[in-house]
């Protein structure tokens, strides 16, 4: 695809943010915070992120799913084929899948 056609993903707005630390505690949120810039400054636009038995799927900035205590699913509910090694980690990382 020619350079000019393809899009820079959309970074997650500050809005967005707030919202997805919303429900962790504050030890939490700068991990989180930390895994999506992470995502975003390696030119990601959809991911996933893990941690603490918990993940949230985000694509261009907006949080496209989430779950607790099961495996990654993908937009259709199905289960991924690929999972994190360490699904329960107790930090908040990017699953590079």
């Amino acid at each position: 695809m020619p350079a000019e056609m393809r899009r820079t993903p959309k970074k997650m707005s500050e809005q967005v943010m707030n919202f997805l630390l919303s429900d962790h505690p504050e030890s939490e949120q700068k991990q989180i915070r930390n895994a999506v810039r992470s995502a975003e400054d390696t030119g990601k636009g959809d991911y996933y992120i893990y941690g603490f038995g918990s993940w949230y799927h985000i694509n261009n900035g907006q949080i496209m799913g989430q779950g607790k205590n099961g495996p990654l699913l993908d937009n259709r509910s199905k289960k991924m084929e690929r999972q994190p090694n360490d699904p329960n980690a107790q930090e908040w990382k990017l699953f590079e899948g």
